[in-house]
């Protein structure tokens, strides 16, 4: 008997990564609307905060961070970190040299700029949003047929006796900022070539609903 589980076919859809763009989106309006309920006390503790998104949002734009990767910067600026307080702790001024900038760059919280920076970035993510559903999905039937749509190009398809799909979660903060992000990996075994989809949320749970179509193949994972 059938599983009623089991998914009779899938369908997903592979973002830019502008994706990632949506905590400055949410910080912009909600510190605007904490910063009139609070005041200008909380001017410079938000600065730090949003500017630390900002910082964050970014990094996961514009760098690839693997996981063996990312323990190395950890590890790095928590050693900066140990070193600034030990100083501080034996009475030097941490503020002299090269950490001047510490002292110079104390953020203040623009509540008028982050709020027009959100409606700006909002509108932009609505647009890619509407744009992604429209010429950017991936459809695979009961059989096991991929077919992937490419806006400006026909729909390409790979024969289940002739495709090889895998899945990779290269990227820490991409998986950080949207749960289970990673990147499909379809090959075609006649031409050799090889098609990668890149940020597709929570690939992580489509990949167990893509096995059950794939019933007489296992995915691998390629792991940060």
């Amino acid at each position: 008997m059938p599983n009623p589980q089991t998914p009779k076919s899938v369908t997903f859809y592979y973002y830019p990564k502008f994706i990632f763009a949506w905590p400055l989106i949410v910080a912009g309006v909600l510190f605007w609307l904490l910063y009139f309920a609070i005041g200008s006390k909380a001017d410079t503790t938000l600065g730090w905060i949003y500017q630390s998104i900002l910082i964050i949002v970014v990094a996961t734009l514009g760098i690839d961070l693997r996981f063996r990767h990312m323990l190395v910067c950890l590890v790095l600026v928590l050693l900066l970190v140990v070193s600034l307080v030990a100083l501080n702790l034996a009475g030097v001024d941490i503020y002299t040299g090269p950490f001047v900038i510490l002292k110079l760059c104390t953020p203040y919280f623009d509540a008028g700029g982050a709020l027009f920076v959100s409606i700006v970035l909002a509108i932009l993510y609505i647009l890619m949003y509407w744009w992604v559903h429209l010429f950017q999905k991936v459809h695979i039937d009961e059989g096991g047929e991929v077919i992937v749509s490419i806006y400006g190009e026909s729909d390409i398809t790979f024969l289940a006796d002739n495709r090889v799909v895998n899945v990779d979660f290269p990227d820490v903060l991409e998986r950080i900022m949207v749960p289970g992000t990673g990147a499909l990996i379809i090959t075609d075994r006649m031409s050799g070539k090889t098609l990668r989809l890149e940020n597709i949320p929570r690939l992580a749970s489509l990949q167990k609903q893509m096995e059950h179509l794939f019933s007489t193949e296992t995915m691998s994972t390629r792991t940060p």
